[in-house]
């Protein structure tokens, strides 16, 4: 993992972190593959088109 993924990665979990004392759900995804995959799933699960 580069240091540029590294800081990525803390910066989100500490936006996910803040998320979520407002009751909000956040998701951190290193790839635009685990994006897509993440997507499909949550709009599946929201009641969306299953591909």
């Amino acid at each position: 993992m580069t240091p540029l993924e590294q800081r990525n990665e803390r910066l989100a979990q500490t936006i996910i972190k803040n998320l979520k004392r407002r009751h909000i759900e956040g998701f951190y995804c290193a790839t635009a593959e685990e994006a897509v995959k993440k997507v499909s799933e949550l709009s599946w699960h929201a009641g969306g088109a299953r591909p």
